[in-house]
């Protein structure tokens, strides 16, 4: 569960410098999804979820390594085209979010312990919602209706929504792990 936390810290924060019009995510997104998947592969056994997730998470890890690269050549654009592949990237990191909180509640079922997978699911209500009002606000913008308040609300939201889906992950993960340390 470790892994799991780490992996999502990766893919939700990011730190970049940019130069010359290089950019350099210094929590590169397709880290994150690399430990995600090598956690999905090591919780295999807890819930079928992750099995199931692992293809997302790898096909999500190519991508966004090859963005990185992109970036840091000053090579990707930002056209419809850029846009429509950030909206499907954003839909398919909520999937593997969803799928995760899923996976924790068949753990909790399976193990008959409190894993902390209502506040996962919570977190993650508010991640999504934070998510939905930031591509909302994004494409109010697109046809120039002007959506300031609508961006910052989705903003703050999905900021909001990120740290509680964190927190949630981290507080399952040391729950996960104690009952480890128990045997």
């Amino acid at each position: 569960m470790s892994g799991i936390f780490w992996g999502f810290f990766f893919v939700f924060l990011n730190f970049n410098l940019t130069f010359n019009g290089h950019v350099v995510n210094l929590l590169p997104t397709f880290v994150g999804y690399w430990i995600l998947v090598r956690s999905m592969e090591a919780l295999s056994g807890e819930s079928e979820l992750f099995g199931a997730l692992r293809p997302f998470a790898v096909g999500m890890a190519v991508y966004t390594a090859i963005l990185w690269v992109g970036d840091l050549l000053a090579i990707t654009s930002s056209g419809p085209v850029s846009m429509l592949l950030g909206l499907f990237s954003t839909l398919v990191s909520l999937y593997i979010a969803w799928g995760v909180s899923r996976a924790v509640e068949d753990m909790e079922r399976a193990r008959g312990a409190d894993l902390g997978a209502a506040g996962v699911r919570g977190a993650w209500i508010a991640l999504a919602a934070g998510e939905a009002l930031a591509l909302l606000a994004n494409a109010v913008a697109m046809l120039g209706l002007g959506a300031v308040v609508l961006g910052i609300l989705g903003l703050v939201v999905a900021l909001v929504g990120i740290v509680w889906y964190l927190v949630a992950l981290w507080s399952s993960k040391a729950r996960y792990e104690a009952l480890h340390v128990g045997r």
